[in-house]
This record gives structure tokens, C-alpha cells and sequence, in this order.
């Protein structure tokens, strides 16, 4: 089984060249604020876990930063994303495309079209079960409108 992965904010630099990283992680930052890397990323990796876990053909590891490695690259631009929004940068048409495509790769999670690879460290995940339905008939009714019409 392979291993899940943590994804760190080099991982990015395959999607994007690095100084347009180096900005989206650098600039107009407030004073005391940190790399928006290290609060946007994990944000989004809880998301797509929660998205796995909501299968329960699929196991989630026990790091709960880590992802599939099939999913690396839909969980990357999923980040860029909102990296590129704080600075009011808009997706380019392929970008958007990308993210568009992780979108759709999530939904496929949720609606159990989609199996990731089972982690080495897999852990229940701790998400609340599907509930049942149970569907009761009545018997016909035997007092109508009609039926008790005159009455009053």
C-alpha cells in the first residue's frame, strides 16, 4: 500500500513558478500574520478527508494532514485556489479548469464514485454514519371530507 502523503508548500511549485509562490505566500501580509500557506492548506485537506471518510468503503490515516497521493494534484490547485484569491489574482482559464476538474473529483468522493487507496496507518473515520429510512403505508382512509360533509 502506498503511503499517504503530507504536503508541504514545495509541493505547489509544480503548479505554479516559484517566485509566483514566494508572493502569494509573502505578500500583503499584516504584521504577525503567518504564511497563508500553513492556514489554508490544512483547511483544505480536512475538506477532502471529510469528503473520503463520507464512503465507508474508504479508511483516512491516522495523520490527519495527509492525503492520498492520487489526489496531490486536485488537493494542490484546490489550495491555490484561495492562495491566489487573497491577492485578488485571478485563475488563469487552465487554473480554473483544475479546479473545476478537483471539484468534480470531490463530489464523485461524496456520491461514492471514487475509492482512494487504502493508507498503510488507516483509521476508522470519525464521521457520522448514513442514517435509514424506513418508509410506513397507512391504510386507506375510511373518513373523507365528502363522507363527513354533512355533519355539521
Amino acid at each position: 500500500m502506498p503511503a499517504w502523503i503530507a504536503l508541504t508548500a514545495d509541493a505547489l511549485n509544480a503548479y505554479l513558478v516559484a517566485a509566483q509562490l514566494t508572493a502569494l505566500r509573502t505578500k500583503a501580509l499584516a504584521p504577525g500574520q503567518a504564511d497563508p500557506f500553513t492556514e489554508i492548506a490544512p483547511d483544505i485537506i480536512r475538506k477532502v478527508r471529510s469528503y473520503i471518510a463520507s464512503n465507508p468503503a474508504n479508511a483516512v490515516d491516522a495523520d490527519e494532514l495527509t492525503i492520498p497521493p492520487e489526489l496531490k494534484t486536485d488537493v494542490c490547485y484546490l489550495i491555490l485556489g484561495p492562495m491566489l484569491g487573497r491577492l485578488g489574482i485571478g485563475l488563469t482559464k487552465d487554473q480554473a479548469q483544475q479546479v473545476e476538474v478537483a471539484r468534480s473529483t470531490l463530489v464523485a468522493l461524496r456520491d461514492k464514485k471514487l475509492l482512494v487507496t487504502r493508507p498503510a496507518d488507516a483509521v476508522t473515520p470519525d464521521v457520522q454514519g448514513e442514517g435509514g429510512v424506513t418508509i410506513v403505508s397507512a391504510p386507506p382512509r375510511e373518513m373523507t371530507r365528502e363522507s363527513l360533509g354533512g355533519l355539521f
